[in-house]
């Protein structure tokens, strides 16, 4: 059993980066497309429009991650009765949010004239209330699944979750751009997006139901595993609606203080950090049922050290290289991704992904918390930061445009997850973070002189004259960059993990 389990996370870290490179494609495919079909106006209306209902999100108070934790945990005790009660319990509050979520987005539908009339097109309004309405929808049909998304990731059922997902992403792109050369309108994006998001539903509570053998049975409500609850789902809202304040905050507020073009402009930034976001999470997002019952089970403090600095390595190197890539390729892959006029992309992306990349290589240690239930720490921390980040994108957008909303986020990261983060971790959660930062620093070495070499290099290579040239000279980058680092800095289980990916690429013999 623990094999299948142990294959079921390798395999669905796998289908998590096919996954994440068929979402990454997609989204920037989508990005010249959408301003080709609908223009910049439509395309900055429909991100506007996303990021509010973002906020509705949150409106989970953190129960999706709650129910897989003690999900995790009643199996680990083989308690069946707590598990049937929490999975209908969970159903029936699903139920109240998704009502109590339709109010609220109904409140806001009659006030989108009041909020947007002075900086949208009077007759954008009409369609800003008709996408407004399908992308709530959407929520709601999301948040029918979460308890099967539950199910299915305590489970740890990983290939089923990430192969329809990933069927999803390589299908839905198609009926979107056959949709839009018909009707070409945001409406048409987000009329497709639901219609899948139906179908994907209903397919996974029909795994969840002759595969898993999950059944519904009440056995009473339970207060005891409610309170149990609490804590956790309590802080996963506050962080929830934090994260929102961080990704979703600086387009509302460029929409009521710039408008829809501004908006578009930061959204195509959000694109690039929000796949580097991915890409991290690809492989703690397959960990959390592990560490869980890791927890469960008293597993020492060494342990989690050593897999929170296994797996912030890994992370390390990879998102290292994408950042250092887009360093020195990042100008070059606007003008064929979206064209030129955009420098302030570039510019917005680098002072988001910087600061970003000290949480997301230590993504592993909210797992922990998450498993610990001391996630109200985050929380809390969250809070306070998260305020600063408004009220500065606030103040800053008038000073300073567009940059300044990125350059609030930027800091307000660096202060939460870079300082207050990283003394609780060592503090309290008795993780040796300055063994940690020590080995990040040796692995970065290499990384600053790659980048170095290449922005001395690059403007000797007529990358804009063909996109081809601008390919291979990212492969030989990164070809550079990951040579230089095994020679250097991996270690025998790094070395190991390269060795079996050269090998099932066939670049390297057994």
């Amino acid at each position: 059993m623990s094999q299948n389990f142990s294959k079921q996370r390798k395999v669905g870290t796998l289908l998590s980066y096919a996954l994440l490179l068929g979402n990454t494609i997609v989204n920037l495919a989508y990005v010249p497309i959408l301003l080709s079909f609908i223009g910049v106006a439509e395309f900055g209306l429909y991100r506007l429009l996303g990021s509010i209902i973002a906020y509705f999100n949150v409106l989970d108070f953190g129960l999706s991650a709650t129910i897989t934790r003690f999900l995790v945990k009643y199996k680990t005790l083989q308690d069946q009765e707590k598990i049937d009660k929490l999975l209908t319990m969970s159903l029936i509050l699903y139920v109240g949010i998704g009502i109590l979520l339709s109010l609220v987005g109904l409140i806001f539908y009659f006030c989108i004239p009041y909020i947007f009339g002075a900086t949208l097109d009077p007759s954008m309004i009409g369609s800003a209330q008709n996408i407004f309405l399908l992308l709530l929808l959407n929520l709601l049909v999301l948040f029918a699944s979460k308890v099967f998304d539950a199910v299915i990731i305590s489970e740890e059922r990983f290939i089923f979750h990430r192969s329809v997902s990933l069927l999803q992403i390589l299908l839905q792109p198609f009926a979107i751009i056959g949709m839009i050369i018909i009707y070409p309108s945001a409406l048409s994006v987000v009329l497709v997006q639901t219609i899948f998001n139906v179908v994907l539903v209903i397919v996974k509570v029909l795994y969840c139901h002759n595969k898993l053998g999950t059944r519904l049975v009440y056995r009473g409500w339970d207060n005891e595993i409610i309170l149990a609850m609490r804590n956790l789902s309590l802080s996963m809202f506050v962080v929830a609606i934090v994260d929102q304040v961080f990704w979703q905050s600086n387009q509302l507020l460029l929409g009521m203080k710039m408008g829809a073009e501004s908006v578009a402009i930061y959204a195509i930034a959000s694109q690039i950090y929000i796949n580097y976001m991915n890409i991290a999470l690809a492989v703690s997002g397959t960990l959390l049922p592990k560490i869980t019952a890791m927890v469960t089970n008293r597993c020492s403090d060494e342990e989690f050290q050593s897999l929170f600095l296994k797996i912030g390595r890994l992370q390390f190197y990879l998102l290292s290289l994408i950042l250092s890539g887009f360093i020195v390729f990042g100008h070059s892959f606007l003008h064929y991704w979206v064209g030129d006029g955009f420098d302030l992309v570039y510019i917005i992306t680098l002072l988001i992904i910087g600061p970003f990349t000290i949480d997301l290589i230590q993504n592993v240690g909210l797992a922990v918390m998450q498993a610990r239930n001391v996630y109200h720490v985050r929380a809390v921390v969250y809070v306070l930061v998260g305020t600063l980040n408004v009220v500065l994108a606030y103040f800053w957008i008038d000073a300073y445009g567009i940059i300044g909303g990125a350059a609030a986020t930027g800091l307000s990261m660096v202060l939460g997850n870079g300082l207050i983060m990283n003394v609780y971790y060592q503090r309290t959660m008795k993780l040796n973070i300055i063994h940690f930062w020590k080995e990040i620093f040796r692995l970065s070495l290499v990384t600053i002189a790659v980048t170095v070499a290449g922005i001395y290099i690059i403007p000797y290579i007529d990358l804009n004259k063909s996109i081809y040239i601008l390919i291979i000279s990212m492969l030989v980058y990164a070809f550079i960059y990951f040579g230089l680092q095994r020679v250097i800095n991996f270690n025998t289980y790094e070395r190991q993990l390269s060795d079996s990916v050269l090998v099932k690429l066939r670049l390297k013999k057994r």
